[in-house]
């Protein structure tokens, strides 16, 4: 198998750094996508849905009958204040009200991240991105943007100190085209992580991303060792 092949190979292979749907509060759960669809195939009941990526009209052919609350993001991205505000205040209304409600976005990492991160701010969780990190994912929360709406909304500026990164991803301009600009906050053990150490690079291109990338760039989340 050449690397490209044996790179993909492991991608896939690879377990989640969740497992599945994931209760972070009662009566409030996270995860993918994928993680609600499997949920709901296995007869696992919620009330009310938020998906903050995109939602296929497929979704009435699992049983489900409920509320759905759509609140799309953009990849690393954030909601304006006011709609943060809007979406957070309606969780917790439905949480307080005895329902179940299941947020997520295609990874189950970035825009949950910050939109839960605000939802338990908000219900007296202190450092609600380290209670996420570890207690649901350590990917949760992924760009600087999501961590500065986090701690403005929650009126936490500490937070922006302890989690953002002012080192930013150099990626292709195909890349940059589709998402901008952004930092992602890693946490501090992998920093010094580089592309030219990581399983998916050959030659200066990174076969998980479909991107050109230079050798002393940093890691992504995505980052596998070199054998």
């Amino acid at each position: 198998m050449n690397k490209k092949g044996k790179a993909w190979s492991l991608a896939r292979h690879r377990k989640d750094c969740h497992q599945g749907l994931t209760e972070i509060r009662k009566g409030l759960y996270c995860g993918s996508e994928m993680n609600i669809l499997s949920a709901m195939k296995t007869g696992r009941k919620l009330d009310v849905l938020v998906p903050l990526n995109s939602l296929e009209g497929s979704i009435w052919d699992y049983g489900f009958r409920g509320e759905i609350m759509y609140y799309p993001i953009r990849d690393y991205g954030a909601l304006p204040n006011q709609v943060l505000n809007e979406l957070v205040t309606l969780i917790i209304d439905r949480i307080h009200l005895g329902k179940t409600v299941g947020v997520f976005c295609l990874g189950g990492h970035g825009r949950i991240g910050y939109v839960i991160a605000a939802v338990l701010g908000k219900m007296g969780i202190t450092d609600p991105i380290a209670f996420l990190r570890g207690n649901y994912c350590r990917k949760a929360v992924e760009s600087n943007e999501q961590v500065e709406q986090i701690a403005f909304f929650l009126d936490k500026p500490e937070l922006t100190k302890m989690y953002c990164e002012m080192a930013s991803y150099s990626l292709s301009l195909n890349m940059l085209g589709h998402y901008g600009n952004f930092s992602i906050p890693l946490h501090r053990s992998e920093v010094q992580l580089k592309c030219c150490n990581c399983q998916f690079q050959h030659k200066n291109h990174c076969y998980l991303l479909g991107a050109s990338v230079q050798d002393d760039e940093k890691a992504c989340f995505d980052f596998l060792e070199k054998e």
